[in-house]
């Protein structure tokens, strides 16, 4: 039976065996440490699951995590393995492959100034962000500690850590500076300073061998769900 996560720290430590949908999981879960309003946890034996600010993360692949999927309220969004997608009635709205390569370890520099990496951010992936909710993560990850960021150049890198291993998120290169070399620049300076495995999700396809150029290789593939009550 899934319930409500009793021991956040246990099932953190725990999540690694789920590779980035694990990784993805814990980072949330050590840079908050506790239930809150926005960010739920749940585990099962074949399993766990997180909700953080409306999209679901399905760490496994069972009958009782994917009919969770299909009831759980307030879940706007539902990252899984593509194998998992299929067998859920949303429509998808990417996919892409999982990859992971081990971090040097050399530590990262103090985060660059917040305003001008989450302008960054948005300006590079479109986000419209009225109630400032990415501002506000960003801001407390890498406060307490639990987020890296590089920015410069034109592009920018996120990297949460947790206990389960680390999660590549927010790289990427202003259109008019691409080509330039920035984003491989980027990604092997945010892998050379990284302490144990770093993970992530790509869509696109010049990502991917970009980061397979960088050291990261294919580790399965995933989807990203759109749930409509």
């Amino acid at each position: 039976m899934i319930r409500p996560c009793e021991d956040w720290r246990a099932l953190a430590g725990g999540l690694r065996t789920y590779g980035a949908f694990g990784v993805k999981a814990a980072c949330t879960l050590a840079a908050y440490g506790g239930p809150a309003p926005f960010l739920q946890a749940f585990e099962t034996e074949g399993g766990a699951a997180l909700v953080f600010e409306g999209e679901l993360i399905l760490c496994g692949d069972t009958e009782e995590l994917r009919q969770f999927a299909v009831l759980c309220p307030g879940v706007h969004t539902v990252l899984c393995e593509e194998r998992t997608a299929a067998l859920l009635p949303f429509p998808t709205v990417r996919t892409g492959v999982v990859m992971t390569a081990q971090g040097g370890g050399e530590g990262f520099p103090p985060p660059p100034q917040l305003d001008s990496l989450y302008g960054m951010i948005t300006e590079l992936f479109g986000i419209s962000d009225p109630d400032k909710a990415l501002y506000v993560d960003l801001s407390h990850r890498l406060r307490h500690g639990a987020s890296s960021a590089l920015c410069r150049d034109g592009g920018c890198a996120v990297v949460h850590h947790g206990p389960a291993g680390s999660l590549l998120t927010a790289m990427g290169v202003l259109e008019h500076l691409r080509r330039r070399g920035v984003g491989g620049s980027l990604a092997a300076e945010a892998l050379r300073r990284t302490a144990g495995p770093l993970w992530l999700f790509c869509a696109d396809e010049r990502a991917r061998r970009l980061y397979g150029r960088c050291g990261w290789k294919e580790q399965g593939r995933y989807a990203l769900l759109t749930r409509k009550d």
